[in-house]
Order: C-alpha cells, then structure tokens, then sequence
C-alpha cells in the first residue's frame, strides 16, 4: 500500500471538483443575463426591417400618389382645352356662315344659333355674336342704318370714338337682356380687346383675349370674364386690297369665365382637385377663376401651362383632402401593423424558447447542485476515510515500535542472564582458578554481545 500517494490523489479530486463548481456557476449567472437577448435582438431587427419596409412602401405610395394626381393635373387641363376647342370649332362654324352666304342677316343667324342649343351644349358662353370692323366712318354709319332697319331701330354704336377703324357688335345670340345692352359695344376701343381681334385678324386664326369685366357682367362685382375672337372674311376668290379682300369683322364669344370652368369641372372624376386659372402669371390680378377656397394639401400641388389661341394660361392643381382618402390600400399603415405584429410574434416565439432554454438551465442547475451535494459528501466521505488511514498508519507506527521494543526487551534480558549467570558462577569457583576463568569469558561475551544489541 501507499497511503501518501492515495491520499494526493483525493486531493487532487477535490480541489477539481470545487474548481469545476465555481465555473459551473459563473457561466449559469451569464446564461441567466444573456437569456433576454435573443428576444431583444429580435424585436429590435424586426422593428428595423419595419421601419425600412414602411419607408420604402411609403415612397412607393407617395410615387402612385403622385402619379394618380399627375393624371387628374393632366385631365383638368385636358378638360379645359376640350371646352376651348368646343368653343373654336362653333366659331369657325360661324366665321364659315358667313363665308357661305355673302348677306347674313339677323334672321340668318338667329335661326343658325339656335339650331346649336347654346345654353344647353356650351354652358359657360353668354352668347355667340358678330362684330362688325369698320375702317372709316361711312362704313359705320351704313352698318347702323342696316341694323335700324332689320328692326333694332335703337341700335347705335358706342362709345363714340373720332379714331378709326372701330368695331360694333350688330348680332348676339341669344338675346337676353345681358346680351341686348352689349349691343353696337366698341370692342376695338378697349386694349385688352383690340390684342386679341387684331391678332386674330393679322393671322387668320382664332384668338383669345385677355383677362376682362364682359359688358353684360357689369354691375356684378369682380366677375372675370374673357372673349374668343374668329375672323371673318375675306371672301373666296377676292383680290387683297378690294373690299371683299378684307376680313369684314369677328364671329365672337363672351365667356364668363366662373360658369365656363365650373361646367367644365364638374365631373366626378375631377372633383377632388381644387383649380385655380390665371391669365399668364399666376398672380391675384390675373386671376379667372378659383374652384375652391380649400387650400388642400400643399404637398401636392402641379401647376401646367396651357397655351390656347395665342394666349398662356396658368392652371394650377391642389389636391384635395378627399383625394388622398381614396387611396385603394393604406400601405403605409398596412406594413408598419404588420411588421409591428411580425415582429412581436417572432419575440414571443423567442421568448418562449429563451424560457424553455431557461428551464433546462435550471433542470441542469439543480442536477448540478445534487451532484454538488454527491460530490461533497465524497468529499467529506474521502476525508474521514483520510483521517481514518491516518490513525491506522500511527496504531502501525506504535506497534511496530512496540514490537521492536519487545524484542529488543527479550534479547537483552537474555544477554543480561548470561552475564548474570556467569557472574554468579564465578563466584561460585573462586576456588578453581580454570573453572572460574572460564565463567568469567562467558559472561564478558555476554556483555558484548548485549552492547551490540
């Protein structure tokens, strides 16, 4: 046996053992602070990924938005230029009444206009009128006689001018009485005016006016209004410089400017745009008309140039409230509930396995604490069974030495009784010199030998 080296062994053992404890339980605390990461982590990539979701799908919403209000832009502007076209085209019809038959009188175009139903089929326009360009007084004067005779014997021309040419209106349908006291009204005599018919004269086309008060709106307030102004003549075949050479006058329209854009805008597919028109620059001067006195929403907001008739409008578009409600999906609000729910529901199902990881932690802690309680009752176990070898290896010590002092004990009395007996011999052969001699070495053999003991 080797008790020394068993001993060393168990030792070993045991400081292994409570070294392996301690690590046991510091990496159980840093398990226990790491257990809610995880579902953190998880929480916070899905929180990202929504954010960045939502952003990308709100750009993309904004991007249709914007491309739906483009489009409505687009069809205001279309719709305004469709009802300005319409316009055209009944001028020209007009301008070529007057092309066909050389003498059109009031009947004529009375009886024309009303086959055209204006009120019904062109809302907006307070008339449709012919005005007479007369360069020299004479010519004037022959054109008052002329309408005093086909029965408007009250017809004059105003206001008087002493510069010529001037210009008269002789026919406006439908007479109303809006219409009948802008009868023999000076056009040529206003600026605004003038551009538009002499423009339209100088190049054979139709020609829009700018920004006016119409004759038959005065006295309304501040009513924007403007005229389309065709030429009429000259005749077909005619010489330039003769008199059927040269433009006669103008097949005009008064449009007041409120009516004309409402009826234009009044479709459904339009009504979520407010409109604003401008003649030229968009300035409040220049305004003609306004669909709505809601800002709406400043963000979206196109403004387009239309370019009719040699004149340049602003049309400046505003949506609506109502128009970013119809919005078919709310995207936006869809990705981030979505990606908000997603991601809770990946942080539970994380949770939970955070939780279970937990309780096998714990399952595995209090294994761990048995075998601790095992180990330590090893431990103690192999103490005492150290403490018992040890008071064994010292009962051996004691009777090893016990027995040799036993033994050594039991040789010397052995030597002692040679010596003994020798001695007591020799005294009994004092007389016999040999004899007593003799005794005498034994005993001193005796004695030596008990010294090397």
């Amino acid at each position: 046996r080797n008790p020394s080296g068993a001993t060393g062994r168990n030792a070993a053992a045991l400081h292994g053992a409570i070294d392996w404890g301690e690590a046991h339980d510091r990496s159980l605390q840093m398990l226990q602070k790491r257990r809610l990461l995880p579902p953190l982590l998880v929480f916070l990539i899905g929180l990202a990924a929504t954010t960045v979701a939502a952003f990308v799908v709100l750009r993309i919403d904004e991007a249709r938005q914007r491309a739906r209000f483009d489009a409505l832009t687009d069809a205001v502007v279309s719709t305004i230029e469709g009802r300005l076209n319409e316009q055209r085209v009944l001028l020209r019809g007009v301008a070529g009444l007057f092309h066909a038959s050389k003498d059109v009188g009031p009947e004529e175009f009375r009886d024309y206009l009303a086959r055209i139903r204006l009120a019904e089929n062109h809302p907006g326009v307070l008339g449709v009128g012919f005005s007479l360009l007369a360069r020299d007084k004479d010519e004037l004067d022959r054109a008052v006689e002329r309408a005093r005779a086909a029965g408007d014997r009250q017809f004059a021309a105003w206001p008087a001018r002493d510069s010529y040419p001037v210009s008269t209106i002789l026919y406006l349908e439908p007479k109303s009485p809006a219409n009948l006291q802008a009868l023999g009204f000076d056009m040529y005599g206003e600026p605004v005016r003038r551009e538009a018919m002499a423009r339209a004269l100088r190049t054979g086309r139709t020609a829009l006016s700018g920004k006016v008060r119409l004759v038959q709106d005065q006295g309304l307030g501040d009513t924007a209004g403007f005229l389309l102004y065709a030429p009429v003549g000259p005749e077909s075949g005619a010489r330039p410089g003769t008199a059927a050479g040269r433009a006669s006058g103008w097949a005009y329209s008064p449009i007041r400017a409120r009516e004309l854009f409402a009826a234009a805008l009044s479709r459904r597919d339009l009504a979520d745009a407010a409109v604003e028109v401008y003649d030229g620059a968009p300035r409040p001067e220049n305004l003609l008309f306004r669909s709505s006195a809601e800002p709406g929403r400043q963000s979206l907001r196109n403004e387009r140039v239309l370019t009719f008739a040699g004149r340049a409008w602003t049309v400046q578009v505003t949506a609506l409230p109502a128009f970013l409600q119809k919005s078919s999906l709310p995207l936006g609000t869809t990705v981030i509930g979505g990606g908000i729910l997603i991601s809770l529901l990946l942080t539970a199902l994380a949770l939970q396995q955070a939780n279970a990881a937990a309780r096998t932690e714990e399952e595995v802690q209090r294994a761990t604490e048995e075998l601790r309680r095992a180990n330590d009752e090893l431990v103690a176990a192999a103490k005492a069974r150290e403490q018992a070898e040890e008071q064994v290896r010292q009962m051996q010590k004691m009777e090893a030495i016990g027995q040799l002092t036993g033994g050594i004990a039991h040789d010397f009395n052995n030597m002692l009784a040679i010596v003994l007996g020798n001695l007591d011999l020799a005294e009994r052969r004092a007389s016999e010199p040999e004899r007593l001699k003799r005794s005498l070495a034994l005993a001193r053999e005796g004695a030596a030998r008990a010294a090397d003991l």
